[in-house]
């Protein structure tokens, strides 16, 4: 309870995550049933948030998509901690060259600008 800025963090975290796992149980609509005499509704009773230019409820494409984009989230960061740990657990046990070769490549990526990371990215891909 020190840091307030964080209890509110993981609180905001914990809402989003009980809401977007709850979804069936916060929404009666699809989210990709389409029905073209409910397109572009305002927020009403029936739609929260109302309907897009399909006629699909706005709030039920939020939780249910939600569901993705923190799956995607959470695995990216997953994978990231995953690999920076292996090769931080390789750099501090063999030391020496191993250790150099991984703040060579670390300093480099991290000194070269974005637009010149970005452009060597698209041109050999």
């Amino acid at each position: 309870m020190k840091n307030k800025l964080a209890v509110l963090g993981v609180l905001t975290m914990v809402i989003i995550l009980a809401m977007s796992f709850s979804a069936p149980l916060l929404t009666d609509h699809n989210p990709t049933e389409t029905n073209m005499l409910m397109v572009e509704q305002p927020p009403s009773d029936e739609h929260i948030l109302g309907t897009d230019g399909s006629g699909r409820d706005n709030w039920s494409r939020l939780l249910y998509g939600s569901r993705v984009s923190l799956i995607v989230g959470f695995s990216a960061m997953f994978f990231t901690v995953l690999i920076g740990v292996i090769l931080g657990s390789l750099s501090g046990y063999y030391g020496g060259l191993v250790d150099a070769f991984y703040y060579e490549v670390y300093g480099s990526h991290f000194s070269t600008p974005f637009p010149c990371i970005s452009l060597n990215y698209y041109v050999f891909s």
